[in-house]
């Protein structure tokens, strides 16, 4: 087995840590941070009162995963051993994660975005099947392969959120 962190309305605790590493007040609001592009742009730039450069942006690579390449941008490996995937929603991009990375590298955090298959760079299979949920996942843990990494916390917005929650089902 393998353990993997799904972060959901249920599991306030790891979402208090994450915000905590990050320096963020967090009110009971919590899980509505993220929903829409403007909350999730105050959780990076508000980091200790840092500002953030999207320009900044890491440059992409393609890994092998899974039968296909996915586009990833990585930021933080200094901080190896402490991963986490963000995840991002429909109809967006790797880069909707702008606002995030430095302040979660900032935070001591190997930051792992990846475009998923079908978006960016990524490969676009022409099979229907081959974006399943189970094919989606397992890039994830394919990508965690790749790093060397035995469990990660995986963070998703919208689209992202449904792949993440998949994770459980491998």
């Amino acid at each position: 087995g393998r353990a993997v962190a799904v972060l959901g309305l249920w599991d306030r605790s790891a979402f208090l840590q994450i915000a905590s590493d990050l320096g963020l007040y967090v009110s009971t609001m919590l899980p509505i941070v993220g929903a829409t592009g403007r909350s999730r742009h105050e959780i990076g730039t508000r980091l200790k009162g840092a500002s953030v450069n999207p320009s900044d942006f890491p440059r992409p690579v393609l890994i092998p995963v899974n039968g296909v390449e996915l586009e990833v941008f990585e930021a933080g490996r200094h901080n190896a051993g402490k991963p986490i995937v963000l995840c991002h929603g429909w109809p967006e991009h790797a880069y909707s994660w702008r606002y995030q990375v430095p302040a979660l590298v900032e935070a001591g955090y190997h930051v792992i975005v990846p475009n998923q298959r079908g978006y960016g760079n990524s490969s676009r299979p022409t099979e229907v099947t081959d974006y399943d949920i189970e094919h989606l996942a397992g890039d994830l843990i394919a990508l965690l392969d790749h790093y060397g990494y035995d469990d990660a916390t995986f963070v998703g917005h919208d689209w992202g959120a449904f792949v993440v929650w998949g994770l459980t089902l491998l």
